[in-house]
């Protein structure tokens, strides 16, 4: 069950995913900061909330394509999210 709203258009739910992806700390895992950490998971929650929502082939495409954007190169593979 999905709790987006099915009234929105698949467009305009593509490109929420594509801002909370963008503006996403994908090493929060990493941070000594309580705070950085609770935000970064509470971000992730709701990035998976609304990939599940969306065609898988679309979501993976968007956070892979962010993944080369903002992470070396040496550490990909363990951002990727696979089909």
């Amino acid at each position: 069950m999905s709790l987006v709203n099915p009234d929105i258009p698949l467009d305009q739910l593509l490109a929420t995913f594509e801002r909370l992806v963008r503006y996403h700390d994908l090493t929060y895992g990493y941070s000594d900061d309580p705070n950085s950490y609770r935000r970064g998971s509470r971000e992730m929650s709701e990035i998976r909330l609304l990939a599940a929502a969306l065609p898988k082939t679309e979501v993976t495409r968007i956070w892979n394509e962010n993944v080369d954007r903002v992470v070396a190169e040496d550490f990909r593979a363990q951002f990727y999210w696979r089909n």
